[in-house]
């Protein structure tokens, strides 16, 4: 690789990578961002075969006050304004690769990238940004390098139709990119200690621009079925840390996390009525006191990582006695839903829960008078027919507790119904409650949930539907809970007179998810990576720094009275942990960063064949009592050895002969001449 390759090679990726952020932060769509990478590539060919860059007839043109443009662009095509600057940076982009004044442009160029970059940070909150950012750091780091290799051929001021030439008969070394390697590792190493140690701020305002994907189910009106559209999704919601007395902690089934409750159902829809809300504004840093239940049977410490959704709902499993995150206010419906009152996102909630009430939604002995003015809602029927109200009554006659009610209709939904995600439309004028009912008796979650809330309330009983997510997968590496939208599930909350709000599942299981293979283990590692990023990088605070420092301190003494009782064997019948795994991996990553650091140094600082010729001539003629002096060249010292005898100075004349051949005439000898020329030296 010579060094104009490199410059131009590096920075093209460079571009090329900043590009990429903006299509993985959705500004623009995967179309768009393969035409303009297969711009970038275009333009990489022609300043490769030094068509471009060119030389502006009037530097104006790449001035950089030529950002007055954007107040222009935005109030003449009122576009929005973020879009906007976004196109302008990709513009510049291309225009400082087609037009360069001079050699200094690619640090615009390289700039520009890191624009791109940032804009992605705003975006991008998972791993793969991560691992974008150190390609990008790599890369940078190389094209600062080849800049400056360029800038000491040509100068910094040098237009395109000098520096274009620069280099390009220049080889770089392999052991060039050793050394840099080791030195761009051994520079994250020392930013990633800066970012650890550093104080810090909070996420600000990075937490509040987050692109959000939709996710069917969760709002105030959802229409029948749209539950099973993504129970067919892999993508993951949530993951969940459990605490239990500060230790990690799984929990026990049954698992289901409450979302949103819907009291109104009327043309295949349901809705949550709108209502008064109880608003809590929430102090920055401090616990938001919910619920107090008594007496406490399992609280746990929940610690939830949810991804960017369009959703405000606070997804809570058992009953939050207090919550922490980001968030300015907090609401509350009368259906007991949270609210953080802004969509979309990702968030980062820290729950206080009583667990200990799997089967009860909420420890409320009976609703207090301002809450009776909303218990009607959930008695609202739609038009039933005749066979709906002829199956209430069989079902129910004779029975006058809430409790063998639901147990009736229980019973029924769960002798000869059976669960599927197919969806078929019902006959024309039935009802897709009565055809679930009456003639398919197939369904999913949501179906079994609608027909049990509308047949409770048939018969008299206040219920309403919850759409949560239930059970999940627990990742063993990480030891945490992980909630995809597959995991969506719909369930029935019945009000019991003197208990409260009491928790029906009327699914069946789904026979197809006991037969589906559970995640790789790849999958579950690449998880466990994502959830350190969001965990210590997206949401790292200064309670952080201090656990970390904590961490470091308990651990290094630990790590010495283990090293003390090291034994190959008790390591080997050891079952590693996942701390353990994560010391080994650190440790081979240090190693061997500095292992190639070495190297490569080693390799780059050992002298040429030429170079350590002419000392070897310098030390033989030192023994014949010739010292060269600090100014002579090995033109002057020829001149100076009078001393020796003939023979001795013409096999002197032929090694300095091969040596300036050797250094700077481009002459590669081959092992057969190495060795006749080292025989000569010890002639002399």
């Amino acid at each position: 690789m010579t060094l104009r390759f490199g410059l131009v090679t590096f920075s093209y990726l460079l571009a090329g990578m900043g590009i990429f952020c903006l299509v993985l932060s959705e500004m623009f769509t995967r179309l768009t961002g393969m035409a303009l990478l297969a711009g970038l590539g275009i333009f990489y060919a022609l300043e490769l075969k030094k068509i471009i860059p060119i030389k502006p007839s009037s530097k104006q043109l790449i001035s950089n006050w030529n950002v007055l443009v954007l107040p222009v662009l935005y109030f003449a095509l009122d576009l929005p304004l973020f879009d906007l600057v976004t196109w302008f940076v990709v513009f510049l982009i291309f225009t400082r690769f087609l037009l360069k004044a001079e050699i200094n442009d690619y640090l615009f160029g390289y700039m520009l990238a890191i624009v791109c970059l940032f804009i992605g940070a705003l975006y991008v909150q998972t791993i793969s940004y991560g691992i974008i950012f150190l390609a990008f750091y790599f890369a940078l780091s190389l094209c600062l390098i080849f800049y400056n290799m360029t800038v000491e051929k040509v100068g910094s001021h040098s237009p395109p139709e000098f520096f274009k030439w620069a280099g390009d008969q220049e080889k770089l070394p392999a052991s060039l990119f050793g050394a840099s390697s080791g030195l761009i590792a051994l520079s994250l190493i020392l930013t990633t200690f800066i970012f650890i140690s550093f104080p810090r701020m909070g996420l600000s305002f990075l937490s509040l621009n987050s692109k959000s994907s939709s996710i069917s189910g969760f709002s105030d009106n959802v229409v029948l079925g749209d539950v099973g559209k993504i129970k067919q999704n892999e993508s993951v919601v949530m993951r969940i840390e459990y605490f239990k007395d500060g230790k990690k902690y799984r929990p026990h089934s049954p698992i289901l996390w409450r979302g949103v409750a819907l009291d109104r159902y009327e043309n295949n829809r349901w809705q949550a009525s709108p209502a008064e809300e109880l608003e809590l504004w929430h102090a920055k840093g401090q616990e938001l006191n919910l619920f107090h239940v008594k007496p406490g049977k399992e609280i746990l410490r929940q610690e939830v990582y949810r991804e960017a959704f369009e959703t405000d709902i606070v997804f809570t499993h058992g009953i939050p006695r207090t919550i922490n995150g980001n968030f300015r206010n907090l609401r509350m419906s009368p259906g007991f839903v949270l609210k953080t009152g802004k969509q979309g996102g990702a968030r980062h909630f820290v729950m206080q829960s009583e667990v200990g009430y799997p089967m009860q939604s909420y420890n409320l002995k009976s609703p207090n008078p301002e809450s009776n003015k909303y218990h009607s809602r959930y008695l609202q029927l739609p038009e039933a027919s005749t066979r709906f109200i002829q199956l209430t009554e069989r079902l129910t006659r004779n029975l006058n507790d809430v409790p063998a009610k639901a147990k009736a209709i229980l019973d029924h939904l769960g002798n000869g119904f059976s669960y599927t995600l197919e969806k078929k439309a019902p006959e024309a004028g039935v009802s897709p409650i009565d055809d679930f009912l009456f003639r398919r008796k197939k369904g999913h979650c949501e179906y079994f949930a609608s027909a049990m809330t509308l047949l409770l309330r048939q018969a008299g009983v206040a219920a309403r539907m919850v759409n949560g997510f239930a059970e999940g997968e627990w990742n063993a590496f990480g030891e945490y809970l992980i909630i995809k939208e597959k995991h969506a599930h719909s369930w029935v909350e019945a009000f019991i007179p003197g208990t409260g709000w009491m928790v029906y599942d009327p699914t069946p299981p789904d026979l197809s998810i006991s037969e589906q293979a559970r995640s790789s283990t790849t999958f579950l590692w690449m998880d466990l990576l994502q959830l350190y990023w969001q965990r210590y990088v997206v949401r790292y605070s200064f309670r952080d720094q201090i656990e970390i420092f904590n961490f470091f301190n308990s651990e290094s003494r630990g790590l010495m009275e283990g090293l003390k009782s090291f034994n190959f064997k008790n390591l080997l019948s050891k079952r590693i942990t996942i701390a353990d795994s994560l010391w080994i991996f650190v440790s081979l990553v240090l190693l061997g960063s500095v292992g190639i650091f070495w190297y490569f140094f080693k390799k780059r600082s050992a002298p040429s064949f030429s170079t350590q010729l002419y000392l070897n001539l310098l030390s033989q003629l030192k023994k014949s009592g010739i010292q060269k002096m600090p100014s002579w060249t090995h033109r002057d010292l020829l001149k100076n050895l009078q001393k020796l005898p003939p023979e001795k100075r013409a096999h002197a004349e032929n090694i300095a002969s091969f040596y300036e051949k050797n250094r700077w005439g481009h002459f590669m000898p081959n092992e057969s001449e190495k060795k006749d020329i080292l025989k000569i030296i010890e002639k002399i």
